[in-house]
């Protein structure tokens, strides 16, 4: 029983144990060399980019991740809470942190600077373009550049409670930052003069107070945020009107990083957060489908180069990599290593995913068995049995209306689905198969 609930656990942050029939999985995972919560990933094409994190960690590759420099500057206790590599030098890079701290780096990592900004505040999410930059922080600091992040001046600082987390430039002229207020509202900023007068408003997540971690705007009208709920749930807003109203999706976990890789007509985006949490829309985020990523450790950045290429970093050092989109290859279904169990035996992921009432489950069989399918929630509980009797070999369907055992509507949330067949040798030879599902209200 115990090693069944840590199966159940591990499965909700995307990860198929020993007893998972197969993994199908569009991420790797990168060994990063290092343990700290890693909190900002920039990269400037597909091979080379920038790592920073807790502890004053930079990390550095130039071949896709298939190898980590560790380029941390000696001497930096504090945290990096976000890293830009500028475009039209790779060589540069600037890193914001903790305690007011801003580092450049000319030389590609090999020494870094610290540059004076005139605060203290912790500074937490920054945005270049060409030679103008912003920098957001707690107290709803911001900072701007005219010289492509070389020195800071203040636009704002010194408020009450609140703090910045996102901001992207659009263009020299055009950028926005997304954080909460002094009532804990998400704030959303927006600048038409390069950082230099800001202008403010303040939303509800469904009604919910929360604070937007990531920002990421296609074009001037069209953009997203995602947020962490104060409940516990994560958000992902919309707007299509530069800021001035906004919709909202809520998820079961907090979110806190969102990109979406092609400006303008932009279609594609991906966000991530705790649990292991990967989503990606194709809709211009009407909808987001889950995708696996293989761990259950809290995702805090994603950056994409194209539709295919893309990192994400999280705690615990945890990098990973995919260069299909996050999409799994396709028509290939990969044997978790270790378990040698016959491929011709398949659950399928549940269609639509995610759903509201009803999706539906398949699975072929190759041979006639004794077969369960069991729905779980979250924590482990047995939701709704859908099915447990013989069946005869082939392709099966069974449709799960979103109620329990005694009929009542489950809520809203991330859900697994477990296939137990029995093989002629009976319980000692049982074969399981595991997915995950997201019911939306």
């Amino acid at each position: 029983m115990k090693r069944f609930m840590f199966i159940i656990g591990a499965l909700i942050g995307g990860i198929f144990s020993s007893a998972a029939l197969f993994a199908q999985s569009g991420w790797n995972t990168l060994n990063s060399g290092v343990g700290n919560d890693l909190l900002s990933v920039h990269f400037i094409n597909p091979d080379s980019g920038f790592v920073c994190g807790a502890g004053g960690t930079v990390l550095k590759t130039a071949n896709g991740g298939g190898e980590w420099l560790n380029i941390s500057p000696p001497g930096v206790p504090v945290d990096l809470n976000d890293i830009h590599v500028l475009e039209d030098n790779p060589n540069k890079a600037v890193a914001a942190g903790n305690n007011g701290l801003i580092l450049l780096t000319t030389n590609s990592g090999l020494s870094w600077l610290p540059l004076s900004t005139g605060v203290t505040d912790d500074l937490l999410s920054l945005s270049i373009f060409f030679d103008r930059g912003i920098c957001g922080g707690s107290s709803q600091t911001i900072l701007k550049s005219t010289t492509g992040g070389t020195t800071w001046t203040v636009a704002q600082s010194g408020l009450i409670g609140g703090g910045f987390w996102g901001a992207q430039l659009l263009s020299p002229q055009i950028g926005f930052v997304g954080g909460e207020n002094s009532i804990f509202q998400p704030l959303f900023g927006k600048t038409t003069d390069g950082g230099a007068t800001w202008d403010f408003s303040a939303f509800y997540l469904n009604g919910n107070e929360g604070r937007i971690y990531g920002i990421d705007f296609t074009d001037m009208n069209i953009g997203y945020a995602a947020s962490a709920v104060w409940n516990g749930q994560g958000a992902i807003s919309r707007t299509i009107d530069g800021g001035a109203n906004w919709t909202t999706v809520l998820f079961p976990g907090a979110l806190y990083g969102i990109d979406f890789p092609i400006s303008n007509t932009g279609l594609i985006g991906f966000a991530v957060g705790a649990g292991g949490v990967i989503l990606k829309t194709t809709n211009a985020g009407v909808n987001w489908q889950p995708q696996m990523s293989g761990t259950v450790q809290t995702l805090r950045g994603v950056y994409f180069t194209d539709l295919d290429n893309g990192y994400v970093v999280g705690e615990g050092g945890a990098i990973l990599k995919t260069t299909t989109g996050g999409e799994p290859p396709t028509g290939v279904e990969v044997p978790v290593p270790g378990n040698p169990i016959p491929n011709s035996v398949l659950l399928r992921q549940n269609y639509p995913n995610p759903f509201n009432p009803s999706t539906t489950i398949s699975y072929h069989l190759p041979q006639s068995a004794a077969v369960r399918l069991t729905v779980y929630n979250a924590a482990g509980q047995v939701v709704r049995t859908l099915l447990n009797r013989q069946q005869t070999a082939g392709e099966h369907t069974v449709v799960w209306d979103g109620r329990d055992d005694v009929g009542r509507p489950a809520s809203s949330g991330v859900y697994l689905y477990r296939l137990w067949v029995s093989t002629p040798s009976g319980e000692a030879g049982s074969q399981v198969a595991s997915r995950k599902m997201l019911l939306v209200r």
